[in-house]
């Protein structure tokens, strides 16, 4: 059972793997010159739902009070978004929406009646990537949309929602003045969550939506000639936690066998970066970049030699998170090729790991060099993170998740 359990988790992972890489290829896409060739509109989403997040459950425990779970109904979504016509009737877009999922869990009992719920927050960034079709109706512009959606999720509470679905919609465009506004109704089905979760998300969500966005003035320069747009790569040269050794006893074999578990640093992360440029040396960076932290486990005998015999090495995620780092950029020359040094904080979605949350916040230093081709920036850097303490879980109670709080990364900006 363990081991179908393991070939399951390592089959999901490689599908949102394989997710993850088509939502980067399509970033990417969306970020070159001859995308933005096209006419280019950014804007923001906003909107409601008014279904559950959860499956509600009540699940009797001999000798002990039941497991009662109970979920909100309805929220809010919020967040940027991006679009490209290719042709007068069809266009293609993504979003990042920020959408909290909430359920309660029965925590105090009187008589064996409920008397105190404890409430629960699930972190989700949804990205819808969807093509639109517009049929021509005079200023009301009735569309269809549909497509792929993906989901990072953090601040998990025993849930786990599953990372990827499908998206369909349908609304309507109008304009007033320099403003499109696009009112619509969105139907996603998301994939089951996996197995190990306890509280499981509702697969059917249905949001009313409305987006507001502008055409940019200029295709080159759709944010103006001082701001930047691009794609920023990171990947860790630290380990992520410390390596242990363990002896267990194995009830299959009846042998006692020794199992290393170590950090997998060979990950790499993507996300959107936008600059802007406050002088030709001086200038101000943003990044949002998934980050998640991998191990692996090898299985050792006594003598310490590899016995793949009584155990398949395997791999593990402890989840992901999202940080954001705002660095303070300056050029140590005007030339060809630019170096410099950045400075700043960083930030980074709630995370629970083994019964602690990591710290929100920290600081970062790097060093890189900057080369401008045609149009396009590249810029290799390598940037070092000091992150806060960790917080515990429960009040009063010491909270470490394993994770070092120092972290060195090499990241590549691409932006034009």
């Amino acid at each position: 059972m363990a081991s179908m359990r393991l070939c399951f988790f390592l089959l999901m992972r490689r599908k949102f793997d394989t997710a993850l890489a088509a939502a980067a290829l399509i970033a990417m896409h969306l970020l070159t010159p001859d995308a933005l060739a096209q006419r280019l509109s950014f804007g923001v989403v906003v909107g409601g739902y008014a279904n559950r997040d959860f499956d509600s459950q009540y699940v009797p425990r001999a000798g002990f009070p039941p497991d009662i779970v109970e979920s909100d109904s309805g929220g809010y979504v919020v967040g940027p978004s991006i679009d490209v016509r290719l042709w007068p009737q069809l266009s293609f877009g993504a979003e990042a929406l920020y959408k909290p999922l909430r359920y309660r869990q029965a925590a105090t009992f009187q008589s064996g009646e409920v008397i105190g719920f404890a409430p629960a927050t699930v972190v989700t960034w949804q990205f819808p990537v969807l093509a639109k079709y517009k049929f021509s109706l005079g200023r009301m512009r009735p569309f269809l949309e549909g497509g792929a959606s993906f989901r990072a999720t953090g601040n998990l509470n025993s849930a786990s929602p599953s990372h990827y679905g499908i998206t369909a919609g349908l609304g309507v465009e109008t304009e007033w003045r320099k403003f499109r506004i696009a009112p619509r109704v969105r139907y996603t089905r998301w994939a089951e969550d996996p197995w190990y979760a306890n509280v499981r998300t509702r697969a059917d969500q249905l949001e009313f939506l409305v987006g507001v966005s502008y055409a940019a003035a200029s295709d080159t320069y759709p944010l103006g000639r001082r701001i930047s747009l691009g794609a920023v790569l990171a990947s860790p040269l630290t380990d992520e936690f410390r390596a242990t050794t363990q002896t267990v006893f194995n009830p299959s074999s009846g042998a006692f066998v020794t199992l290393r578990t170590f950090s997998d640093p060979r990950r790499v992360g993507i996300g959107p970066l936008v600059e802007l440029s406050l002088s030709p040396r001086f200038s101000i960076e943003g990044n949002a970049i998934a980050r998640s932290f991998r191990g692996a486990t090898k299985v050792l005998n006594s003598g310490g030699t590899t016995n793949s015999g009584l155990f398949f090495s395997s791999s593990f995620s402890s989840g992901g998170t999202w940080e954001f780092p705002v660095l303070a950029k300056y050029r140590l020359t005007t030339g060809v090729v630019r170096p410099f040094l950045a400075l700043g904080p960083s930030f980074r979605l709630p995370k629970e790991i083994a019964g602690a949350w990591l710290s929100n916040y920290g600081a970062t230093a790097g060093a890189g060099v900057e080369i401008p081709w045609k149009r396009i920036k590249i810029a290799p850097a390598l940037r070092y993170t000091h992150w806060g303490h960790d917080r515990p879980r429960v009040a009063g109670m010491h909270g470490n998740s394993g994770i070092f709080r120092n972290q060195v990364q090499v990241s590549v900006g691409v932006s034009f």
